[in-house]
């Protein structure tokens, strides 16, 4: 029985999730994600 696979999928995209919400709150610091996501890369 995989009744657990549902939370286990979700749980990369959440982890994914929350460090972005860290970085871009200041609480992290990860230039390489901020260049990644950032249009025009002047943060």
């Amino acid at each position: 029985d995989a009744s657990w696979a549902p939370y286990l999928a979700a749980f990369v995209p959440g982890i994914n999730a929350v460090r972005m919400i860290l970085v871009g709150a200041g609480i992290l610091k990860n230039d390489a994600m901020v260049k990644a996501m950032s249009r025009h890369g002047d943060y």
